[in-house]
Formats: C-alpha cells, structure tokens, sequence
C-alpha cells in the first residue's frame, strides 16, 4: 500500500465535500457521511504509512531463471528484524497472460522458514519445477506471506519472461 495514494484520496474528497455542499433532504446526513468516509480514508493511509515504517522493502534475488524441469532457487532479503514471523508461506505460480483473470497453469507451495541475514530476515525459497510445464508466452510471479501480529506480511514478485541481456 503506498500511503501517498490515500492521503491525496482523502484530501480530495475532503476538498469535495467542503466545496459542494449537499442540498435538500438529508443534506446533512450526507455531510456526515463524507466526513466519516474522509475520516476512514486518513485511518488507512495512517496504517498503510505504519505497514510500510514495520515492513519495508523487500528485495528478490535469483540464482537462475524458472526452467521447467529443473530447481528453482532464491533468497529473498527483507527489513523485517523480528524472529516472531517464524514462518513463511511461499507460493510459485505460472499463468498465461490474457485479458480476463486467468488461472494459474501451474503453481506449487512451500514452507520457508527465515533465517537472520545482513538487513533483517531473509527467507530461503526452493521449488522444484516439474519438466512438463509448458513455459511459452507465461509470466511468473512469486508471492511470500506471513501471518504475524501486528501487521501481516506479503510480497510479490513478478519475474520477467526471458532473462536481461547483459
């Protein structure tokens, strides 16, 4: 969540609910309701700026691309410094992309448990990628999550379709 994105939403339909007074019936039930609906929108750009201070970034970093047939392996480095996220829910999935919601051609889910890296926590990630995945025109993306108090943590990552040049 980017907090920016919330603290303008609220401004704006703050400024909207100032600058264009509701009228007739109800027009101060509106009012009220516009200002609760402003007060809601600060709440979550409050939470969303806590979720960022207590999460951070997290960085993605790839032994090899996904290759049917063969492992998959990364570490992913996060500035998480808590031990109580013990652990991690890891889900790899292969779609291809279309207009409409698609779903997945091929996923798999693992356990990871983190461990103490330069930063923060850094979690393990390994799949074994079975050899009769067709990976033409597919996109990849990974997903971490864990469950911990007081704010849940999630991260995705896509992966490019073919390797950068170097």
């Amino acid at each position: 969540m980017q907090p920016g994105c919330f603290w303008a939403l609220a401004a704006f339909w703050a400024a909207l609910t100032w600058l264009i007074p509701d009228t007739g019936i109800l027009a101060r039930e509106k009012f009220w309701l516009n200002v609760a609906v402003v007060i809601v929108i600060v709440l979550i750009a409050i939470f969303a700026m806590i979720e960022q201070k207590v999460v951070g970034d997290s960085t993605l970093i790839i032994d090899g691309f996904p290759q049917p047939g063969h492992d998959f392996r990364a570490k992913i480095e996060t500035t998480l410094d808590n031990e109580r996220t013990c652990r991690f829910k890891m889900r790899l999935q292969v779609s291809r992309p279309s207009r409409r919601r698609s779903s997945p051609t091929w996923l798999a889910d693992v356990i990871a448990q983190p461990v103490r890296g330069e930063r923060g926590l850094t979690i393990p990630v390994e799949f074994s990628i079975p050899a009769g995945i067709d990976a033409e025109n597919t996109s990849w993306s990974l997903v971490a999550r864990s469950w911990s108090f007081p704010i849940p943590y999630l991260a995705t990552f896509i992966l490019p379709l073919t390797p950068p040049e170097r």
